[in-house]
């Protein structure tokens, strides 16, 4: 989802300038994730990183063991977050948690699904989202 190319690490900039705390929840490794923030000079944006279990594949999205990590490490309650996501696993998992999803639908078909699917917000261009960010700040 961070792709420097889409706006991502736009989205994400302007997330922590509005005074907001961010966390990843990913199916791929931390140590992954982690490496990407390295290779876009961003090391320290993310402080709360939540990706695959090592050997418990079934506790990856759509099951909402990660996403309750971040909240719980983060000290959120699931109503006064939101999940940024860009799969119908990802609305899952925000539904199961009750956490607001804002969806990005990153492929033609997308914004219907998530529509019907219930996502709170369907965005198509992340530099939108980070212009939303930038304008409510907390």
């Amino acid at each position: 989802m961070f792709n420097a190319n889409t706006g991502g690490l736009d989205a994400l900039r302007a997330c922590i300038a509005s005074g907001r705390t961010p966390a990843v929840v990913s199916n791929n490794s931390a140590d992954a994730v982690r490496a990407f923030f390295d290779r876009a000079e961003m090391p320290d944006a993310v402080k709360v990183i939540v990706g695959r279990e090592p050997a418990r594949p079934e506790l990856m999205k759509p099951h909402p063991w990660p996403m309750r990590q971040a909240l719980e490490v983060l000290g959120v309650a699931a109503g006064n977050a939101a999940f940024v996501g860009d799969t119908s696993t990802d609305l899952e998992v925000a539904a199961i948690v009750g956490t607001p999803c804002l969806a990005y639908a990153n492929k033609p078909g997308k914004r219907e699904q998530f529509e019907d699917a219930g996502a709170a917000v369907v965005f198509e261009d992340m530099y939108a989202l980070a212009d939303g960010l930038a304008r409510t700040r907390l």
